[in-house]
């Protein structure tokens, strides 16, 4: 029987486990854990993403209502229902960094309604609506103007 070992034999018989490097399955279980981490990492990020567009949105809708809002305060009174009332020509407008929820439709509506006990007072509603990160978002404001 032949007891000569090679070198490559002798190298590997004499060094402690350690010294060898890495077992494959340590090597693909370390990858696992990066890869889950990194997972973790990149969703996070995306959804930070999204709430970021999602605010923006909210900041461009907010200042478009209040915008609209003192367009109609500063309407002439008795101009208002003529403009923004059931028959108006001005209710629907467009604000251009916000996407419509029906294609070709309007982002924002104006209503203007006289209360029945009060003919001096016109309620007055901003409502805007658009297609959000990932679903449809509203915003509204709700005024009163007064003839005085």
């Amino acid at each position: 029987m032949d007891t000569t070992m090679t070198q490559t034999e002798t190298t590997t018989a004499q060094c402690p486990r350690r010294d060898r490097g890495f077992t494959l399955i340590e090597v693909m279980i370390t990858i696992a854990i990066l890869a889950a981490a990194a997972l973790g990492f990149f969703s996070a990020h995306i959804w930070s993403l999204r709430m970021d567009t999602s605010s923006q949105q909210d900041e461009i809708a907010m200042t478009a209502a209040r915008q609209k809002m003192e367009e109609v305060k500063s309407t002439l009174f008795t101009s208002i229902m003529t403009c923004y009332g059931p028959v108006g020509t001005e209710t629907d407008f467009d604000v251009p960094a916000l996407e419509p929820v029906v294609a070709g439709g309007h982002v924002g509506h104006v209503a203007a309604t006289q209360p029945e006990l009060n003919l001096s007072l016109y309620e007055v509603t901003v409502t805007i609506t658009w297609k959000g990160v990932s679903d449809t978002e509203v915003y509204e404001i709700f005024s009163v103007v007064s003839a005085f």
